[in-house]
C-alpha cells in the first residue's frame, strides 16, 4: 500500500485479482515479517510472527520456592519459562524460612538463561 501504514490485524480489504501486495507487520517482541502476496480471488493470507525472545531456567533449592519475573509470579520451583522479551529482567526467588533472593537477568534472543 505505497508504504503507508495500513491498520491494525485483523486486517480485511478487498483487491482486484493480481493485484500484488508488499506486506510489512512489525510488532514489539517479535521478527518483523515482510512478504509479497499476489491476490487471486477470494484470498486470505495468514502469516506467523516469531517471537524475539528467550528463555529462563531456575533449578536452585529449596524446591517450590516461589519464582517471579518483574513482579509477575511465573510459578514454583523447578521453572522453566520460555518466550521473554529480549533485556534486562528482575528475578526473585521467595521461599518460607530462606533470604529472599533478587538478581537481574539478562535475556538474549534464542537463548536459556540457566540459575541453579
Amino acid at each position: 500500500m505505497k508504504n503507508l501504514p495500513v491498520g491494525k490485524t485483523p486486517y480485511s480489504q478487498q483487491y482486484i485479482a493480481g493485484t500484488r501486495l508488499d506486506i510489512k507487520i512489525k510488532m514489539d517482541n517479535y521478527l518483523d515479517l515482510t512478504r509479497q502476496e499476489i491476490v487471486s480471488g477470494d484470498t486470505t493470507i495468514m502469516v506467523r510472527l516469531d517471537f524475539y525472545g528467550g528463555s529462563l531456567e531456575v533449578t536452585t533449592a529449596p524446591a517450590q520456592a516461589d519464582v517471579s519475573l518483574d513482579d509477575n509470579r511465573l510459578g514454583l520451583l523447578p521453572l522453566r519459562q520460555d518466550s521473554i522479551a529480549v533485556g534486562e529482567h528482575l528475578l526473585k526467588i521467595v521461599a518460607e524460612g530462606f533470604v529472599p533472593v533478587e538478581e537481574k537477568v539478562a535475556i538474549d534472543v534464542g537463548k536459556v538463561v540457566e540459575r541453579s
